[in-house]
């Protein structure tokens, strides 16, 4: 559960998102908020601004992280309402170091998204490898405590 006392302390998250086949790379910022916090649940909203060349746009996105048991992580997107969860991945959290994969990808259609989640000193990266005939992207989300 130590991992619990780093998500609730995240204040600012950078986003690079690369489309394989193109090499564009697009980019998104912004800031945490924390919405709920129990023993074993916290909601956060995502504040962000998304760059794509000259084109901004402001993103909001709420997501939630509990855990399951003491060695499963599950992180969900929120459609909305805290009811509309949609779960995306469950990390395996082993007990000796902050390096997580997931016991199983997220299919969007047939795009398949895989995920690793690694934790160093004040941020956590959580890095995704979505493949698949819609998207062939790398995503690497960098969440700041301090």
């Amino acid at each position: 559960m130590e991992i619990f006392s780093h998500i609730v302390q995240f204040k600012n998250y950078q986003r690079k998102i690369i489309n394989q086949n193109n090499k564009e790379n697009y980019f998104e910022n912004g800031r945490i908020v924390l919405k709920k916090h129990t023993i074993n649940l916290i909601t956060i909203e995502e504040h962000g601004q998304f760059v794509k060349g000259r084109y901004t746009n402001k993103t909001l996105n709420y997501y939630q992280w509990q855990f399951i048991n003491k060695h499963q992580l599950q992180l969900s997107h929120l459609r909305n309402t805290e009811q509309n969860a949609e779960q995306l991945v469950t990390f395996n959290v082993p007990s000796s170091n902050f390096d997580c994969i997931t016991s199983t990808p997220y299919f969007c259609g047939q795009d398949c998204y895989q995920a690793n989640l690694n934790f160093t000193n004040n941020k956590f990266m959580l890095t995704w490898l979505v493949n698949g005939p819609k998207k062939d992207l790398l995503i690497e989300s960098t969440y700041f405590i301090k």
